[in-house]
């Protein structure tokens, strides 16, 4: 929402008279258009589009021919959990950007999940820890979280200082 309230942006779409009508359309109800525009409904659709959103560079789209920053919903990406040692990446389509592949990044033995990086792989682990929790709201305790975090331990206690 970048710094405005739900109740901002519920009181600005139920503003627009043609986006309310549509909506109403769309839904076939106006009981239904007023739950969605609720301010509790904004908040619940802005922390799920901000936790289930990928982001992705559109080559060639924005000014100048840079890249275009934007953000999607992937239905695959989305049902994704996350690992410091993951055992896929993403990657976008060259030409829009639209089309997401998913490629492993090692050997993945029948049945063990397929996970994606929510935060770069190169990162030390409190900050990638931090930023998990910041962000996505979860402590993570994968096994290289776990297993850096136990060598971190070890070497302070040893009276040795982790180097990144």
């Amino acid at each position: 929402l970048h710094g405005t309230t739900p109740a901002e942006v519920s009181a600005e779409l139920r503003a627009s008279e043609t986006f309310c009508s549509r909506l109403t359309e769309a839904l076939g109800s106006a009981d239904c258009m007023e739950k969605l525009l609720s301010e509790s409904s904004v908040a619940a659709l802005a922390g799920k589009l901000v936790l289930n959103s990928a982001g992705l560079a559109v080559p060639e789209a924005g000014p100048g021919a840079r890249p275009l920053q934007a953000a999607g919903i992937y239905v695959l990406l989305s049902t994704m959990n996350h690992a410091c040692a993951p055992s896929a990446r993403i990657k976008t389509s060259a030409e829009t950007g639209a089309e997401v592949s998913m490629l492993t990044t090692r050997a993945v033995q029948a049945g063990e999940p397929l996970t994606l990086a929510y935060v770069p792989t190169d990162w030390p682990v409190a900050e990638r820890r931090e930023r998990l929790l910041s962000h996505w709201f979860f402590e993570c305790d994968c096994y290289r979280c776990e297993m850096e975090g136990c060598l971190a331990k070890a070497l302070a206690a040893a009276g040795c200082e982790a180097r990144r």
